[in-house]
């Protein structure tokens, strides 16, 4: 069966989604955005070049600023996006992953409901912690949650091979992750509305642990310290004062 070709409408709208996705706007990225979402299409090179480029210069300023998201979403290996190929560049790794909202609990912990919506049918639990790049960002991590695949009876599952580098599982990473903001409860007013969660901050901190050989358990156990040291002289302050 022939690959149908898309109407200048149908791609015009297809790139205006990817800029909305926060793909970066080049034309990698964006092809494979398209290919992925819209597999059953032929795509000319030149033709979607052109059309990128009438995108640009319709607005100058095409990076769209962060919106308040409070969850990403960490895809698996696809024919298009390729096995251990996201870690070769940043743009791959931001090809991987897509911003989205889902319902929190009181205490800021994503509901059944909305894991069992973003990551699957079987249990999801969450798999590891993994804080920003930034010394600074001690008061939240990244919170990343995937299938317990004891529990899952379908093996037909895309591994996550992304996802995998950072949580280590023995049994592998299969099927998307959920990452989330986590925080101490008592403080969630001030972690859950400190920063929004944005596709760059998270691609560039996985970036960061691939290309210095960081491990995420060194700076867990790091940040959880000075953390803790933050907390004493923070006591210790108002008791004098």
């Amino acid at each position: 069966m022939a690959p149908y070709t898309p109407t200048d409408d149908e791609l015009s709208s297809a790139i205006q989604d990817a800029f909305r996705d926060h793909v970066v706007p080049s034309f990698g990225c964006v092809h494979a955005y398209i290919k992925d979402n819209w597999p059953q299409w032929g795509l000319s090179r030149k033709r979607l070049n052109v059309l990128l480029a009438m995108r640009r210069a319709a607005d100058r300023n095409y990076t769209i600023p962060p919106l308040p998201f409070n969850a990403l979403l960490i895809l698996p290996d696809s024919p298009i996006l390729g096995r251990d190929r996201s870690l070769v560049s940043l743009d791959a790794i931001r090809m991987r992953i897509r911003p989205l909202n889902i319902e929190l609990d009181d205490d800021g912990f994503p509901t059944a409901d909305s894991l069992r919506q973003a990551v699957g049918q079987g249990r999801v639990i969450p798999q590891r912690k993994v804080y920003h790049k930034d010394p600074g960002h001690t008061l939240w991590c990244y919170s990343i949650y995937g299938q317990d695949m004891h529990t899952v009876v379908d093996s037909d599952i895309p591994f996550n091979s992304l996802a995998h580098r950072f949580v280590r599982d023995r049994e592998g990473f299969q099927g998307p992750a959920l990452v989330v903001k986590r925080g101490p409860p008592s403080l969630k007013n001030e972690w859950l509305n400190s920063d929004y969660m944005t596709v760059d901050a998270l691609a560039r901190t996985l970036w960061w642990y691939h290309q210095t050989g960081t491990r995420v358990e060194y700076v867990a156990t790091q940040r959880s310290q000075q953390r803790r040291l933050e907390r004493q002289q923070r006591d210790a302050f108002t008791y004098l004062a």
